[in-house]
């Protein structure tokens, strides 16, 4: 440690650690360098970018980028002491830790050093490291700049609007009106949250829009806004939407007040819906607090996906679950979030008896009459039974097939076995394997969110549990296996081969392939763990229309078509979601910047379309000097090499 620490630019100390960034490394000495190899490859952590080294133990910490961040969050740390690693995730906490003074971890001739020490010296100067035990954390170092009446600029701490003095924000001015229902009600009542019998609750409502819209399909929805209806009565509803308002309040504390108040009303389900960072231009936008002043007096702050999870888990103090980017939902009761992740999760392919084998010749046996009696009967027990994968329970089969039963003196046990003998066995069997990997999927996604609903399963899934791996904590050990395999890219790449020999994805190159977005439900059950995880990220992803996984990176990128069936279809959209840094990176396309896809011909419907539009293809690769994996290309990009190609 003191030969690790001799010199007085390597590193920052704090007691008896010593820090330094990752490209300083090469500086310490070779024992040093390979304990923390070691350390390295006993965690399993790849992406630190911070050493902490103590005198029994080395630290690898995740922090957040320095040139994206001026005070980077820690994310992730891998603490490694002997033989015992701890791994601690700080992403979904509310309130991590942060650094400061991070010039004095990099390597001294790295030439961002004198820009991030004009940071320090500012902070310094404004008195803001006084009390320095107490400004650890996110919270408590925001609120700190924000008392001084300075704002983060960048790398830059700034003076806030009129010196750090209030400003009068006009939240109204935010309020549109609309010709459809908002993304959040979409949400809802996309996943039957919002149907006939449910009452709802807008708060924050705005000019009402959504509200009409709801009570003109006969739903019973009220609504209050602060300017629009302040007089609104305020009751308990089922459901309740806090759309696209936490943005626009420009106080941390005000946005953790409204969302507890509005949760306060909700007996089932909260949506959430926020803007999102990176989906808006802020260039000429001035920075005010942890948002922007727009030039009609508003305020907005824009949301990445682990800020909103966060502020919405401080307030409610429940997990939110993404259900599309921006919007979240929290669930009063860990029953429905937990019907809600495995409505979303399940197979929906169907399960119902579709041919009849031609009745038997009767014979002298008597069961055999009976059982061609209760065919009927047995039926609707072999639909179940095919629904489930298992023999049911008397209370998984209709009331009125247990009558039936009963009444013929049939055990349900006894028509269990005639069904086997009656019906297809091989059904039976696919579906006792395809509902084995839905549970798997379930649990291990479960797990992925940290889900309460786990802690608290319903009887059909304690006997799912049992009949299919033994037991609830078997069955959870079975999905946590799984879950570690998500991040194994060989066996990614492994599932990805076998849905390309499947006919159910295309191959790009070695262990990237793209698919459409409906196929996903069909996929090998890694691939369903894999986008799973991601559409826990992301939300929901019906909206886009090509899927696209990179085994390699640990990414799933989704793209939004305009008209899929187009000459050249245009992308609206491309969402890449990485599983590794649980991050989205999201970008929108319009006009002439739309992209253009360039492996439509892998869908076409018939081989005289597919041959036309590869062959179309092709000649863009080639009018550009493309390589032919090249998925899509701006359509400006076309337009002037046609352009070009003219004027020669």
């Amino acid at each position: 440690m003191r030969k690790a620490a001799d010199g007085p630019r390597l590193g920052k100390r704090v007691g008896g650690a010593l820090y330094l960034h990752r490209d300083a490394l090469r500086l310490l000495d070779a024992d040093i360098q390979a304990r923390v190899l070691a350390a390295e490859a006993a965690s399993g952590a790849r992406d630190w970018n911070v050493l902490k080294i103590e005198a029994k133990a080395v630290s690898l910490l995740e922090y957040e980028d320095f040139d994206a961040s001026a005070f980077p969050r820690l994310l992730a740390s891998a603490r490694i002491a002997g033989e015992r690693v701890v791994r601690t995730d700080y992403r979904a906490r509310a309130n991590p830790p942060i650094l400061h003074r991070k010039e004095r971890l990099l390597h001294p001739d790295d030439p961002r050093i004198p820009r991030f020490a004009s940071l320090t010296r500012t902070a310094e100067e404004r008195g803001l490291f006084s009390a320095s035990h107490t400004i650890g954390t996110e919270r408590a170092w925001l609120e700190r700049i924000a008392e001084a009446g300075l704002i983060i600029d960048g790398q830059v701490l700034a003076p806030g609007p009129a010196g750090g003095e209030p400003v009068e924000i006009a939240r109204h001015r935010t309020a549109i009106g609309r010709t459809r229902l908002s993304a959040p009600m979409q949400a809802l009542v996309r996943h039957d949250f919002i149907q006939e019998g449910v009452t709802v609750l807008d708060y924050g409502c705005g000019q009402g829009d959504d509200v009409r819209a709801l009570r003109e399909g006969g739903i019973a929805a009220t609504g209050w806004d602060p300017h629009f209806l302040p007089d609104a009565d305020l009751a308990p509803a089922d459901v309740v939407n806090l759309g696209f308002v936490l943005n626009v309040i420009e106080s941390r504390a005000e946005r953790v007040e409204t969302l507890r108040r509005a949760w306060s009303y909700c007996r089932r389900v909260l949506a959430v819906a926020v803007m999102v960072a990176g989906h808006r231009p802020t260039a000429g936008l001035q920075p005010y607090g942890d948002g922007y002043l727009t030039s009609r007096g508003t305020f907005q702050r824009y949301f990445t996906p682990i800020e909103l999870r966060e502020i919405i888990g401080e307030a409610t103090g429940v997990e939110a679950v993404a259900v599309a980017n921006g919007v979240a939902f929290a669930f009063r009761e860990a029953a429905d979030e937990r019907d809600f992740l495995f409505r979303r999760q399940v197979r929906r392919a169907p399960r119902e008896v579709q041919f009849r084998p031609s009745p038997r010749e009767r014979t002298v046996s008597v069961r055999e009459p009976l059982a061609e009696r209760m065919r009927p009967v047995l039926e609707a027990v072999w639909t179940t039974m095919l629904t489930l994968g298992r023999s049911p329970a008397p209370d998984e089969i209709p009331s009125g097939v247990v009558e039936a039963l009963k009444g013929s003196n049939i055990s349900l046990g006894r028509a269990v076995a005639w069904c086997e003998t009656l019906f297809e066995r091989e059904a039976y069997e696919q579906a006792a394997r395809d509902r084995r990997d839905d549970l798997v999927l379930y649990f291990a996604l479960g797990t992925f969110t940290r889900s309460a609903a786990l802690a608290d399963l319903a009887d059909n899934l304690r006997r799912d549990a049992r009949a299919f791996f033994g037991g609830v904590s078997k069955a959870r050990d079975a999905s946590q296996s799984f879950l570690f395999t998500l991040g194994d890219a060989s066996r990614i790449k492994s599932a990805c081969e076998r849905a390309v020999e499947l006919g159910l994805a295309y191959r790009e190159r070695d262990g990237v392939i793209h698919f459409r977005a409906d196929r996903r439900e069909s996929l090998p059950l890694e691939l369903r763990g894999f986008v799973g995880c991601a559409s826990v990220i992301f939300g929901d992803l019906d909206e886009a229309e090509i899927l696209r996984i990179n085994a390699e990176k640990g990414t799933l990128s989704l793209y939004f078509v305009a008209d899929f069936y187009a000459k050249l279809p245009s992308v609206t959209r491309i969402a890449r979601v990485d599983l590794r840094r649980q991050a989205i990176h999201d970008r929108q396309y319009g006009g002439a910047d739309d992209e253009v896809l360039l492996c439509r011909s892998a869908y076409a419907s018939d081989q005289a379309e597919r041959e036309e539009r590869r062959s179309m293809e092709e000649r863009i690769h080639r009018l550009l000097g493309l390589p032919q994996g090249r998925m899509t290309v701006p359509r400006g990009d076309i337009a002037r090499a046609l352009r070009r190609r003219e004027m020669l």
